[in-house]
């Protein structure tokens, strides 16, 4: 079974909120017990993060001793000098727990508050920082409350440690995290044993439904398919569904294009969680129409949106799944992917010419490219390029759903925007991004307004044939790790530019699809290797990469990268096959 490097992935189990990581990988590798949840937030005046509840530690009389730390899908085993410990997730963010030969410490990083010793088996602590409460439980052994200070640090007060003591036998516990004031203290514990063998059985049936792929990609398939099964929270606050996060490192919420990438991955495994990922945002839709450009348990931001994909996602989805499995989802979706549509019309298109407008960079995902350094509200082609494919969809959705008065609407305006898009977002053979009302632009060297390869087939062959020029190994942007997001030889390219510059998952589907769907295979599967290769360069599913270099940038542990390298070694693996 694959080992999880900690100082990228956090490790965790499906439902659990709850976490154990490193502290950071510049330390000594002491694990620290936190949580993925945004309510708990930072601490800017002390410098720690609200988040880092406690740090897990092995004491011998008193003294720590250090460990070496084995992370399993199913549980972490440590072990120091004539001593072991092991420690898994059970359900409700159970944190359960044996150790033999030592002491097991859960030592705070920072001042946590009120505290009080239950009984010799019981003791609760109140975080005031992360307005949380920590109940803990020996099942086997007892455990001692105290107050320690922070080496290096400067607080006022000491710290909480809760100790739990083997003396010559073993230790058993557990400990439970609660941010709506409730305890566990009459609830029955699973032994280490039993968790650690249901999380077995749950792995290795989530296992048997990966993506088949080439022997060359399967090891790490196997930790992306990994990533979708641990970064799955239960839901709580604003996520109102079982949910992938976008990782349980900083990026721990979920924005909605984002998350329509793991759902086409997830496709493949479960229907029901593919849609929910979908429908999470729907459920937080406003009355006028507009999604939350990302939610987390603690809030749904609408100062930005994201693009409309949604029509294009679930299509593929459908293809995968088949239509009467995605049938009963569609009719939940409908109603609001109609007002979805139409909300960009009514709202994001105020010099009315039919094309719909970004606000800012953050709107197409894409948020700082340099597209937008000339300005805003920008015309962007790859929005028209979504929002036809989204009306086209839902035209096809109403014959499905028994709704053939709507489908002659959806069809009109689908033209409507069709034309729009090559009169006002075409000049000279080229895809362009104008402002709005003046239709002037400014010239750029990035990949965005290339994005119009999505509608593959649709496109007239002379945009084709350009497109086909910039995206090809003789283009500007191809490097061989990838697409990079800026042409290298641009003066805005930035290494680690984020947008200016580095490769992403989604711009490399994007192109993959549009490229499969004109009938350009070839060039298709060189783009799909070298995302798969360039995953296999820099381990770890990283947010973005250095288009030159192939180092892994910015957040690890990213979904949606893991969810379009599954994606993409599954299609090179059906190609070899034919």
């Amino acid at each position: 079974m694959r080992e999880i490097n900690l100082h990228h992935t956090p490790w965790s189990a499906p439902g659990c909120w709850q976490q154990l990581r490193y502290l950071a990988p510049d330390r000594s590798h002491r694990l620290v017990y936190d949580s993925a949840r945004k309510s708990l937030g930072s601490n800017n005046s002390s410098g720690q993060w609200r988040s880092h509840l406690f740090q897990i530690e092995l004491r011998r009389a008193g003294h720590e001793i250090p460990y070496q730390c084995r992370a399993l899908p199913t549980h972490i085993e440590l072990t120091a000098a004539g001593a072991t410990a092991e420690l898994a997730l059970a359900g409700n963010d159970q944190l359960v727990f044996k150790v033999q030969g030592a002491d097991l410490a859960f030592s705070g990083l920072k001042s946590q508050g009120w505290s009080e010793a239950l009984s010799p088996t019981a003791a609760r602590v109140y975080d005031f920082q992360s307005l949380s409460q920590h109940d803990f439980r020996a099942t086997a052994g007892t455990l001692a409350l105290s107050r320690e200070p922070i080496a290096g640090n400067d607080l006022a007060q000491p710290t909480l440690c809760v100790t739990f003591h083997a003396g010559q036998d073993t230790a058993r516990g557990a400990v439970h995290i609660s941010s709506r004031g409730c305890s566990f203290e009459d609830a029955i514990s699973p032994t280490i044993e039993q968790t650690a063998l249901t999380r077995q059985q749950q792995y290795q049936a989530w296992l048997s439904r990966m993506p088949t792929v080439s022997p060359q990609y399967a090891e790490a398939a196997e930790f992306a398919w990994y990533m979708l099964w641990n970064q799955q929270v239960s839901p709580d606050g604003l996520i109102t569904r079982p949910a992938i996060l976008m990782s349980r490192n900083s990026m721990n919420q979920v924005w909605h294009w984002d998350a329509c990438f793991s759902a086409m991955a997830l496709a493949h495994a479960d229907v029901k969680l593919a849609w929910d990922q979908v429908l999470l945002h729907f459920d937080q839709q406003n009355r006028d129409g507009a999604l939350p450009d990302h939610i987390s348990d603690f809030e749904a931001s609408y100062g930005w949106v994201k693009p409309p994909v949604h029509g294009w996602i679930i299509r593929q989805m459908i293809e995968t799944t088949g239509l009467q499995a995605s049938l009963p989802y569609l009719e939940q979706i409908y109603e609001p992917l109609t007002r979805w549509t139409r909300w960009w019309y009514a709202h994001r298109d105020s010099d009315g010419d039919g094309l719909c407008q970004y606000m800012n960079g953050n709107d197409s995902g894409w948020d700082n490219s340099t597209v937008f350094d000339q300005g805003y509200p920008t015309e962007g082609p790859d929005l028209g390029a979504w929002l036809l494919l989204q009306i086209q969809f839902l035209a096809e959705a109403t014959t499905w759903l028994g709704r053939p008065a709507e489908a002659e609407q959806w069809r009109q305006c689908a033209q409507r925007q069709f034309h729009a898009l090559l009169k006002h977002n075409v000049r000279d053979g080229r895809f362009i991004s104008p402002l709005n009302a003046t239709h002037q632009c400014q010239p750029h060297q990035s990949l965005l307004t290339r994005m119009p390869i999505i509608l593959g087939r649709q496109l007239p062959a002379d945009l084709m044939k350009n497109l086909l020029a910039d995206l090809s190994p003789a283009g500007p942007f191809l490097t061989l790790h990838g697409l990079a997001t800026e042409s290298p030889q641009s003066p805005k390219f930035q290494s680690d530019g984020y947008w200016r510059g580095p490769i992403w998952a989604p711009p490399t589907y994007i192109a993959v699809y549009g490229l499969r769907d004109a009938g350009h295979t070839d060039l298709a599967a060189d783009l799909s290797r070298r995302w798969c290769d360039l995953c296999l360069h820099s381990p770890g599913m990283w947010e973005n990469y250095d288009a030159l270099t192939g180092q892994g940038l910015r957040c690890p542990a990213y979904s949606w990268s893991a969810a379009v390298f599954l994606l993409l070694a599954h299609w090179l693996h059906t190609q070899s096959n034919i």
